[in-house]
């Protein structure tokens, strides 16, 4: 099985699909395509999400460091 992604512009928007190619015979295939354009979006949500959590946990750390030193 072959996986490749690729995007297009549909409707003002940009898509991604994720076709998948199974051969059946020696001249035939069946071609899959499917629409990870919302699964997409929400591992770059997570990735902004987790990004933002390690700047939060390094403030958090600079934080416990000082109030522990001060004490």
């Amino acid at each position: 099985m072959v996986r490749v992604e690729y995007a297009l512009e549909n409707g003002g928007r940009r898509c991604h699909y994720e076709p998948r190619l199974l051969p059946l015979l020696a001249d035939e295939i069946v071609a899959i395509v499917r629409n990870i354009t919302e699964q997409r979006e929400i591992e770059r949500a997570r990735e902004r999400l987790i990004a933002e959590l390690e700047v939060r946990n390094a403030e958090m750390e600079r934080f416990t460091y000082t109030l522990s030193h001060d004490l």
